[in-house]
């Protein structure tokens, strides 16, 4: 049996349930459940920054979450911002609620001094959920 629960329309999380007969003939007993699915993040499936330059990594969005949340980008080569971290880092952590981590995906910045190609690796409530194939290029192949 698979249970759906649904709020407004928008469905919140999916269990899939195990039942048996219950002890004695008397009604059933549950004898499993579980989360199927996770939360969901959308983006860009490839991006291309130039090198040694902080270049935007637009559409990166949580569309589906609990009420709080962690997301973690994981770059191979290059280093992560958003607003609220300066400098960059390889492995950024944004935790909060599904409008806070957008506001922060949406500052969302690479720089690589490494030229070819790189992997952001996404990952939300510990369930990989996207990456993202990045080519740097040197900063006069880049278009404006």
């Amino acid at each position: 049996m698979s249970i759906s629960m649904l709020k407004r329309g928008r469905l919140l999380n999916s269990f899939l349930v195990g039942f048996r007969p219950g002890v004695g003939g008397g009604g059933l007993e549950r004898i499993g459940a579980a989360k199927v699915g996770g939360p969901q993040i959308s983006g860009p499936g490839t991006a291309t920054v130039g090198q040694n330059k902080p270049t935007p990594i637009t559409g990166v969005q949580l569309t589906y979450g609990n009420p709080n949340n962690t997301v973690v980008l994981t770059d191979t080569n290059g280093l992560l911002s958003t607003a609220g971290v300066a400098g960059g880092t390889t492995t950024l952590t944004i935790t909060g609620t599904v409008a806070q981590i957008n506001t922060a995906l949406s500052t969302l910045t690479d720089t690589d001094a490494v030229l070819g190609p790189d992997t952001i690796s996404i990952a939300v409530n510990n369930y990989p959920t996207s990456s993202i194939a990045v080519t740097t290029t040197p900063d006069l192949f880049l278009a404006a």
